[in-house]
Order: C-alpha cells, then sequence, then structure tokens
C-alpha cells in the first residue's frame, strides 16, 4: 500500500497549505487509491486539527451511516435536505433547541 502511495503523495502536503480550501483537501485524499469518502473525510479531520487553514469541518462535511440512522430518528420528514442538510439545519439551530 505504501508503495503505491508514495509517488502519488509528492507535492500534496505543499499543495494542500497553499490551496487551504476544505474542498480541495477532501477531494484530494478521497483520490489516493483505497481511500473512500468516509474515511477520507475522517482523515480530513484529523489534519484540519492540525492545521484549520487546511480543513475546517464547518465547510464541509460527510455523513456517516451512522449520522444518516441517527438523522432518520431525529426527522420524521426531511423533506427536501439530504444529510448534509440535516446538520446544517440542526447546526443553525441549535440555540433554539437546547434552550
Amino acid at each position: 500500500m505504501f508503495e503505491a502511495l508514495a509517488p502519488k503523495m509528492e507535492g500534496i502536503v505543499q499543495q494542500l497549505l497553499e490551496r487551504k480550501d476544505s474542498q480541495f483537501t477532501f477531494k484530494t485524499v478521497v483520490g489516493l487509491p483505497g481511500v473512500g469518502e468516509f474515511t477520507g473525510w475522517q482523515a480530513c479531520l484529523d489534519l484540519g486539527y492540525w492545521n484549520p487553514d487546511v480543513y475546517n469541518e464547518s465547510e464541509h462535511v460527510i455523513v456517516g451511516p451512522g449520522a444518516e440512522e441517527g438523522l432518520s430518528w431525529l426527522f420524521a420528514d426531511m423533506g427536501s435536505l439530504d444529510g448534509v442538510g440535516c446538520v446544517r439545519y440542526l447546526v443553525a439551530n441549535q440555540v433554539e433547541y437546547f434552550r
């Protein structure tokens, strides 16, 4: 696995530091061999804890299977919202709901 990743890693760190774009970081990480969306998002979160300019979870989120199930318990009808839309709705209205 490391032999397959090594050639693809050249220049990636510099690109991520220069672009400072969460979507770009996510697409770059998911573009690596063997990295799926959910695992890639988790890796991006770790990168963002190291350097918030590289990845900001407030700007980009992936809803995994556990979150999808939890959202189905919270929303009897999600209407036109997808999982990410529901998460954004909850974040925007959390103060109102947790009084």
